[in-house]
């Protein structure tokens, strides 16, 4: 697994420019870690790349609206025409890109040495 970081622009968050579900004190859900990833649409077509891997799926939304069965294999051609959309828009846009970070390491954690140490290993269902 790799641990990617990402370019994030935020704005100042103001009062007048909140959503109505977080004047209403809502808030929105958290949905947690997510895959890195880079998606195109084009009319029927869905195409996401997977920064991770390097993998590729495609979707036709009018067959399969909830993304169930990618077509990447079975259409390469038009795999390969979303994707360079996908690449050329990124060096139009100059979209930044995640990185790996060559440091990361699944094993450590935060902790008292700069998030450097080592967290204990869990033992497995069928240990215990």
């Amino acid at each position: 697994m790799t641990s990617w970081g990402f370019a994030t622009l935020r704005a100042p968050a103001t009062r007048s420019r909140a959503c109505a579900r977080c004047k209403a004190g809502a808030g929105h859900a958290q949905t947690g870690r997510t895959t890195p990833a880079g998606v195109v649409r084009a009319g029927r077509w869905k195409l996401i790349e997977f920064f991770e891997d390097g993998s590729l799926a495609l979707y036709d939304l009018e067959a399969d609206v909830g993304e169930q069965h990618t077509l990447a294999e079975q259409l390469p051609e038009k795999t390969q025409e979303l994707h360079q959309l996908l690449i050329e828009w990124r060096g139009e846009a100059q979209a930044p890109m995640p990185r790996p970070n060559p440091d990361y390491d699944p094993g450590l954690g935060p902790g008292s040495k700069g998030g450097r140490e080592r967290l204990p290993r869990r033992e497995s269902a069928s240990a215990q």
